[in-house]
Protein backbone atom coordinates (compact mmCIF):
# COMPACT_ATOMS: atom_id res chain seq x y z
CA UNK A 1 0.00 0.00 0.00
CA UNK A 2 2.72 2.26 0.91
CA UNK A 3 4.61 1.69 -2.45
CA UNK A 4 0.93 2.42 -4.13
CA UNK A 5 -0.04 5.59 -2.60
CA UNK A 6 3.31 6.80 -3.48
CA UNK A 7 3.65 5.99 -6.78
CA UNK A 8 0.45 7.60 -7.34
CA UNK A 9 1.01 10.45 -5.83
CA UNK A 10 4.53 10.94 -7.77
CA UNK A 11 3.31 9.86 -11.48
CA UNK A 12 1.12 13.15 -11.41
CA UNK A 13 2.74 15.29 -13.90
CA UNK A 14 1.76 19.02 -12.24
CA UNK A 15 2.02 20.22 -8.49
CA UNK A 16 -1.92 20.67 -8.51
CA UNK A 17 -2.21 16.74 -9.88
CA UNK A 18 0.01 15.50 -7.13
CA UNK A 19 -1.92 18.05 -4.64
CA UNK A 20 -5.50 16.80 -5.34
CA UNK A 21 -4.07 12.94 -5.57
CA UNK A 22 -2.59 13.95 -1.83
CA UNK A 23 -5.88 15.37 -1.08
CA UNK A 24 -7.24 12.17 -2.38
CA UNK A 25 -5.28 9.77 -0.12
CA UNK A 26 -6.24 11.98 2.59
CA UNK A 27 -10.17 11.39 2.33
CA UNK A 28 -9.37 7.68 2.09
CA UNK A 29 -7.61 7.55 5.17
CA UNK A 30 -10.31 9.55 6.86
CA UNK A 31 -12.32 7.23 5.99
CA UNK A 32 -10.67 3.96 6.64
CA UNK A 33 -9.82 5.50 10.23
CA UNK A 34 -14.23 5.79 10.41
CA UNK A 35 -14.15 2.36 9.45
CA UNK A 36 -11.66 1.24 11.79
CA UNK A 37 -9.18 -0.31 9.45
CA UNK A 38 -5.98 0.99 11.42
CA UNK A 39 -3.67 -0.89 9.24
CA UNK A 40 -5.06 0.70 5.98
CA UNK A 41 -5.07 4.39 7.61
CA UNK A 42 -1.53 4.03 9.04
CA UNK A 43 -0.15 2.43 5.40
CA UNK A 44 -1.62 5.59 3.70
CA UNK A 45 -0.25 8.05 6.52
CA UNK A 46 3.17 6.44 6.73
CA UNK A 47 3.39 6.79 2.65
CA UNK A 48 2.42 10.71 2.46
CA UNK A 49 5.10 11.09 5.54
CA UNK A 50 7.41 9.33 3.35
CA UNK A 51 10.16 11.57 2.37
CA UNK A 52 9.84 11.68 -1.15
CA UNK A 53 6.29 12.80 -0.65
CA UNK A 54 7.41 15.17 2.28
CA UNK A 55 9.75 16.40 -0.39
CA UNK A 56 6.94 17.83 -2.54
CA UNK A 57 6.84 21.50 -1.32
CA UNK A 58 5.50 22.75 -4.43
CA UNK A 59 2.42 19.92 -3.81
CA UNK A 60 2.37 20.42 -0.27
CA UNK A 61 1.80 24.13 -0.48
CA UNK A 62 -1.48 23.79 -2.74
CA UNK A 63 -3.34 21.02 -0.33
CA UNK A 64 -5.84 23.18 1.50
CA UNK A 65 -5.37 23.96 5.28
CA UNK A 66 -8.40 21.79 6.46
CA UNK A 67 -7.03 18.46 4.40
CA UNK A 68 -2.95 19.41 6.04
CA UNK A 69 -4.50 19.61 9.47
CA UNK A 70 -6.67 16.35 8.91
CA UNK A 71 -3.52 14.68 8.10
CA UNK A 72 -1.40 15.65 10.90
CA UNK A 73 -4.38 14.39 13.40
CA UNK A 74 -4.08 11.12 11.24
CA UNK A 75 -0.23 11.40 12.30
CA UNK A 76 -0.44 11.08 15.29
CA UNK A 77 -1.73 7.42 15.29
CA UNK A 78 1.13 6.30 13.38
CA UNK A 79 4.19 8.16 15.94
CA UNK A 80 5.85 5.53 17.34
CA UNK A 81 6.54 7.79 20.85
CA UNK A 82 5.78 6.18 23.91
CA UNK A 83 5.75 2.66 22.22
CA UNK A 84 2.54 3.37 19.67
CA UNK A 85 0.50 4.98 22.83
CA UNK A 86 -1.74 6.72 20.72
CA UNK A 87 -2.55 4.10 18.40
CA UNK A 88 -3.16 1.51 21.29
CA UNK A 89 -5.38 4.03 23.26
CA UNK A 90 -7.42 4.32 20.29
CA UNK A 91 -7.44 0.60 19.46
CA UNK A 92 -8.09 0.15 23.28
CA UNK A 93 -11.15 2.69 23.07
CA UNK A 94 -12.81 1.54 19.71
CA UNK A 95 -11.81 -2.12 18.91
CA UNK A 96 -10.28 -1.89 15.69
CA UNK A 97 -11.99 -3.99 13.10
CA UNK A 98 -8.72 -4.26 10.92
CA UNK A 99 -5.72 -3.72 13.24
CA UNK A 100 -2.37 -2.49 12.50
CA UNK A 101 -0.39 -5.37 11.46
CA UNK A 102 2.96 -4.79 11.93
CA UNK A 103 2.31 -3.38 15.89
CA UNK A 104 -0.46 -6.43 16.21
CA UNK A 105 2.49 -9.02 15.21
CA UNK A 106 4.96 -7.17 17.52
CA UNK A 107 3.30 -7.85 20.41
CA UNK A 108 2.14 -11.46 18.99
CA UNK A 109 5.68 -12.50 18.71
CA UNK A 110 7.08 -11.06 22.18
CA UNK A 111 4.08 -13.40 23.77
CA UNK A 112 5.19 -16.38 22.19
CA UNK A 113 8.10 -15.32 23.20
CA UNK A 114 7.41 -14.95 26.90
CA UNK A 115 5.45 -18.52 26.72
CA UNK A 116 7.89 -20.01 25.30
CA UNK A 117 10.25 -18.53 28.35
CA UNK A 118 8.10 -19.90 30.61
CA UNK A 119 7.74 -23.13 29.48
CA UNK A 120 11.63 -23.87 28.96
CA UNK A 121 12.77 -21.80 31.90
CA UNK A 122 9.66 -23.55 34.24
CA UNK A 123 8.95 -19.84 35.19
CA UNK A 124 6.34 -17.15 34.87
CA UNK A 125 7.76 -14.16 33.01
CA UNK A 126 5.33 -10.72 33.97
CA UNK A 127 3.23 -9.58 31.32
CA UNK A 128 4.64 -6.10 30.51
CA UNK A 129 1.66 -3.73 30.79
CA UNK A 130 1.72 -3.02 26.98
CA UNK A 131 0.62 -6.56 26.00
CA UNK A 132 -1.95 -6.75 28.24
CA UNK A 133 -4.43 -5.36 25.43
CA UNK A 134 -3.42 -7.95 22.78
CA UNK A 135 -3.22 -10.64 25.25
CA UNK A 136 -6.56 -12.16 26.37
CA UNK A 137 -5.41 -12.85 29.53
CA UNK A 138 -2.60 -11.51 31.36
CA UNK A 139 -1.61 -14.08 33.53
CA UNK A 140 0.18 -16.47 30.95
CA UNK A 141 0.99 -20.35 32.45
Amino acid sequence: LNLFVCSEILVAPTPKLRSATVCWFVEVALCLHHLRDYNGMIGIVSALESAPIRRLRLTWKDVPVKTVHAFAGLCQFSSPDANHRAYRDLAASHLPVVPYQGLFLFFVLCSLFLVLCSLVFSFVLPTPPCFSFFLPCSNLP
